[in-house]
């Protein structure tokens, strides 16, 4: 119960959801192109998928 209350108390979860969402947005603007390509091949992927459905 201690531990909780003392997580609350100092905000650990928002915190650390804080840090990581930061070290996200960083890692994405380092590396965009990676991100895009990868954006890319999942729509095309997705479209993909889309049609081999809709011939059934």
């Amino acid at each position: 119960m201690a531990d909780v209350e003392c997580k609350r108390e100092h905000d650990t979860v928002g915190v650390w959801s804080a840090v990581l969402a930061e070290r996200q947005r960083a890692d994405i603007t380092a590396h965009r192109a990676d991100y895009e390509a990868a954006r890319r091949d999942l729509a095309t992927l997705r479209a993909n998928v889309r049609s081999a459905l809709a011939d059934r």
